[in-house]
C-alpha cells in the first residue's frame, strides 16, 4: 500500500510530462493530508482514471485542476469524495467525463468543455444546487447522461425539454432527481431510461409511474 503526505505528492513521484495514462489505484492509494490535485502540461496525455471498487473511497483530495492536456479523451475521478471543486482547461478533446460520488457543488468546469467531442457525462452523487437541464442542451454528441442521486440527493428538476436536441443521447440516468416530465421531448434514441425514485420525496416519481404505465418503453 502506498502512502503518501498528499496527492501532488503522488503524481509528481510517479508520472512524468511523458505519460499517456495517470492512474488513481484505489485501495491502494493511502494520503495523510487534504491537498489540491493539479494536472496540468501533459502533451501526451490521454487518460485520467482510478481503478478498483467505487465502493472505496479516495479521501483528502479537496480540488482538481486539469489544464493544457490537448490529447486526454478520458477524465475518470470517480470517488474523490472531498472533492469540492473541479477545472477543466484546454482539453478540447475529452470525450469522457465521470465524476460520480464526488463533492462538486457547481458545474462552472462544463463551460470550458468542447460539446463537440464530449460523449459521456456522469455527474452522479454530487452536492450541485437545484437547477433544470439547460446546462446540457449544448453537449449535442452525447450518448450517455447521468446525473442521479443515490446516495446523495440530486436537485436537478423541471422537464426534460432541455434534451430534445440531444439526438445522440441513447441512455438518461435520473434516479433520485426532481425531474417530473418531459418524456415526450426525448429524442427516439434513448433506449434506456433509469428514473427511480431512490430517495424519499424524489419527484421524479411522476416520470417513473407514466415510464411504468406503458411497460417502460419510452418509445412506446
Amino acid at each position: 500500500m502506498a502512502k503518501y503526505l498528499n496527492i501532488q505528492e503522488y503524481l509528481n513521484n510517479t508520472y512524468n510530462k511523458n505519460t499517456e495514462q495517470i492512474i488513481f489505484d484505489n485501495p491502494a492509494l493511502q494520503l495523510s493530508e487534504k491537498g489540491e490535485l493539479v494536472i496540468s502540461d501533459y502533451p501526451n496525455l490521454e487518460e485520467i482514471y482510478v481503478t478498483g471498487s467505487e465502493h472505496i473511497k479516495i479521501n483528502n483530495i479537496t480540488k482538481v485542476t486539469i489544464n493544457n492536456c490537448p490529447k486526454v479523451k478520458k477524465i475518470n475521478i470517480t470517488t474523490f469524495v472531498d472533492n469540492k471543486r473541479l477545472e477543466i482547461n484546454n482539453c478540447p478533446n475529452l470525450e469522457i467525463l465521470y465524476c460520480r460520488n464526488n463533492n462538486l457543488t457547481n458545474l462552472d468546469f462544463l463551460n470550458n468543455l468542447n460539446p463537440k467531442k464530449l460523449e459521456r457525462l456522469s455527474l452522479d452523487d454530487n452536492n450541485f444546487p437545484k437547477q433544470d437541464l439547460t446546462i446540457f442542451t449544448k453537449f449535442k454528441e452525447l450518448k450517455i447522461l447521468a446525473i442521479s442521486g443515490i446516495t446523495k440527493s440530486s436537485y436537478f428538476c423541471g422537464s426534460l425539454k432541455p434534451l430534445q436536441e440531444l439526438k445522440k443521447l441513447e441512455t438518461l440516468n435520473i434516479n433520485g432527481t426532481d425531474i417530473t416530465h418531459g418524456l415526450e421531448f426525448l429524442p427516439y434514441n434513448v433506449k434506456n431510461i433509469d428514473c427511480s425514485p431512490v430517495r424519499p420525496n424524489a419527484k421524479v416519481t411522476d416520470i417513473h409511474e407514466e415510464l411504468q404505465s406503458f411497460g417502460g418503453d419510452i418509445n412506446k
